[in-house]
């Protein structure tokens, strides 16, 4: 999904919240850690990039990350990343815009005044030099990377944990590129988002906060409400708080029954969801 707020979406469904009032949010929610300057940014062109995606046929819908969420921002295309993808894809080869697939970039070279001019990178033969005015750094996040996690991710605990199937795609190279020519290294951001999870086919899962379980840290006390309030950024603080900084998630056999004949049941506007089968 897409944020974005006073898109076209949005207006044709009678949302009313503002730029303003997001802006709010998202400052009072961090507590001013962040960069206003660069949320502002963010908030006021993410309108637009809903509507310039739509001119190029593509549909979003509306929905919720957790139930009760306003207000709804998230922007989920019809079949989802993929079609984004490919409504760029048509756009680059109707301009003439030059993709490079299975090549590296390792290293980005500045001028003299220290803006970025030429990218060294390497296909799977030679290596390549390539002249640029700017470079647009989107190689993900640092949660594949061990050694970044122990730096800027404090509470990260290294352990041969992979978080969401990041261990070999991000390990933060776009991110140690910029560091190289003088990148600031403010806000890399929280890792860890929910309470206990379910994995399903490796890839599909959903968090317990919806499950009706109980969770326990290791002791074997109950520690927090689980709902924490319907909002899964809040439920990793609790749990990080728990010896060794891990919980389990307690379930009986009705539960697991409910779910394997109903599926995940969540009120969420918008939202499409399929039942989720269990073995």
């Amino acid at each position: 999904g897409t944020f974005a707020i006073e898109s076209p979406v949005q207006k044709r469904l009678h949302v009313t919240e503002t730029k303003e009032d997001v802006f709010k949010i998202i400052m009072q929610h961090s507590h001013w850690t962040l960069n206003p300057r660069i949320v502002r940014a963010w908030i006021d062109k993410s309108g637009d990039t809903i509507s310039w995606l739509e001119k190029k046929g593509l549909n979003f819908r509306l929905t919720r990350l957790y139930p009760e969420q306003t207000p709804l921002a998230l922007h989920c295309s019809e079949k989802n990343g993929s079609a984004i993808i490919n409504a760029l894809m048509k756009d680059c080869n109707e301009l003439g815009v030059k993709v490079l697939f299975k090549t590296r970039a390792n290293e980005i070279l500045t001028d003299k005044s220290g803006s970025p001019n030429r990218v060294i990178a390497r296909d799977e033969k030679k290596d390549i030099s390539m002249q640029t005015r700017s470079v647009i750094i989107a190689t993900g996040g640092y949660g594949g990377s061990k050694s970044l996690l122990k730096k800027y991710c404090p509470e990260y605990i290294c352990r041969d944990y992979s978080l969401r199937a990041l261990k070999n795609i991000h390990n933060g190279d776009g991110i140690r590129m910029a560091f190289n020519i003088g990148a600031a290294s403010e806000g890399l951001g929280q890792m860890l988002l929910h309470g206990p999870v379910l994995e399903v086919d490796r890839f599909a899962w959903f968090p317990f906060i919806e499950a009706c379980t109980l969770w326990i840290n290791r002791d074997g006390e109950r520690f927090m409400a689980e709902a924490a309030d319907f909002n899964p950024f809040e439920s990793p603080n609790g749990v990080l708080r728990q010896p060794g900084q891990m919980c389990f998630s307690l379930f009986d056999a009705d539960i697991k029954q409910h779910l394997v004949t109903h599926g995940l049941e969540r009120s969420q506007s918008g939202t499409h969801l399929d039942p989720v089968k269990f073995e």
